[in-house]
């Protein structure tokens, strides 16, 4: 009886059918199933005219937003540059110069609102208790 129900469960192993270890098991049976015809009808329908013409709407789209975050980006850099040459002398050199200090690790969010005393505290009393 052992050696029969060993050579069952290896026979299922071998298909793919059984508890397995594939962690991609799920993803090769997607890929390997048919499409779903319902799902496909729609794309099915659609000229490659039409599909041409969404993927270039698209595109164009994508672009102009690349192009509004690129130009936004410039025009922050020209003002910052204005900026700087707009310094006196002695400043424009330490304005020129890279900050190579390190970040700090306890940095400060100012707010409107003034500190609540203790509520970091608190904070730090409740995550130890977890």
């Amino acid at each position: 009886m052992k050696g029969k129900d060993a050579e069952d469960n290896s026979k299922q192993a071998k298909k793919g059918k059984g508890g397995g270890s594939d962690p991609y098991g799920a993803i090769k049976q997607a890929i390997l199933a048919e499409p779903d015809a319902a799902l496909s009808e729609g794309l099915a329908g659609e000229s490659t005219e039409a599909s041409k013409l969404r993927r270039k709407q698209t595109s164009r789209a994508l672009m102009n937003e690349h192009m509004l975050i690129m130009g936004g980006l410039s025009q922050m850099i020209k003002l910052r540059d204005a900026a700087k040459a707009a310094l006196p002398e002695a400043l424009r050199v330490e304005a020129d110069a890279p900050d190579l200090s390190s970040f700090p690790l306890q940095r400060r969010v100012f707010t409107e609102t003034a500190p609540i005393p203790g509520f970091q505290q608190k904070l730090r009393r409740t995550d130890r208790g977890r």
